[in-house]
C-alpha cells in the first residue's frame, strides 16, 4: 500500500480490523515444547501449549517461550520486550478489545519499507 498507492503505515492499521491479518503462525518439532510465561492476577504461570500456535503481539499478555524438554534451553518466539497473545480459537469480539500492539506492527512495516527503499530507488533509474 506504502509504495503503490503512497498510504503510510499508520493510517492502513487504523484502517485494517481483521484480527487474522496480525496473527502469525508457529510449529513445533522435535524434543521442543511451547511454553508460555505470564502474570495472572499477581500470580507467575508457565503453562505447557500445544504444538501448533496462532498469537499476536498485544498490548498485554504473555511471553510465549520454546523450551527444549532435553537440556532446558529456551527461546523467545518474538525476542524482546514484546507480549503475545495465543490466539488459537477464534472469539469474535470488537477489534479494539484485542489489544493489538499497533506500534510494534508499524515498526515492522517501516523497517521493511525502509530495507526495500534501496531496491525501489534502483528501479527508478530504468
Amino acid at each position: 500500500m506504502y509504495f503503490v498507492h503512497g498510504i503510510k503505515p499508520e493510517d492502513y492499521l487504523a484502517s485494517e480490523k481483521n484480527i487474522f491479518d496480525y496473527c502469525g503462525g508457529v510449529k513445533i518439532k522435535g524434543n521442543w515444547d511451547f511454553v508460555e510465561h505470564q502474570v495472572l492476577m499477581g500470580d507467575y504461570t508457565v503453562t505447557t501449549l500445544q504444538d501448533t500456535l496462532r498469537y499476536y503481539i498485544s498490548n498485554t499478555g504473555s511471553k510465549i517461550i520454546k523450551k527444549n524438554r532435553d537440556d532446558n534451553r529456551e527461546i523467545q518466539i518474538e525476542a524482546g520486550r514484546w507480549l503475545q497473545t495465543v490466539y488459537v480459537k477464534h472469539v469474535e469480539k470488537p477489534f479494539d478489545e484485542y489489544g493489538i500492539n499497533l506500534s510494534y506492527y508499524t515498526d515492522k512495516i517501516y523497517k521493511e519499507i525502509h530495507s526495500l527503499e534501496p531496491v525501489i530507488n534502483q528501479l527508478k533509474l530504468f
